[in-house]
């Protein structure tokens, strides 16, 4: 039987991203504010993460630990 595969959708809405990175929602507007992680406002108070700019998020983290990364996320 094939694996299934989880799709993700383009855009995250804050709480989707914060359970994906296992974040309070106030640590991942901090890594927001920092510019971090990419955001996008669509309007005065709706926020949606880019998928990718997660995944950006998460490399750049995993590569900083690894041996020889640079040591920051």
């Amino acid at each position: 039987m094939p694996e299934k595969q989880i799709a993700f959708p383009e855009f995250l809405t804050l709480g989707e991203a914060a359970e994906i990175l296992r974040l309070s929602r106030a640590t991942l507007w901090r890594r927001i504010k920092s510019g971090d992680i990419e955001a996008c406002y669509f309007g005065q108070r709706s926020c949606r993460i880019p998928r990718l700019a997660l995944d950006d998020f998460i490399e750049r983290s995993v590569r900083a630990f690894r041996p020889g990364g640079d040591g920051h996320a």
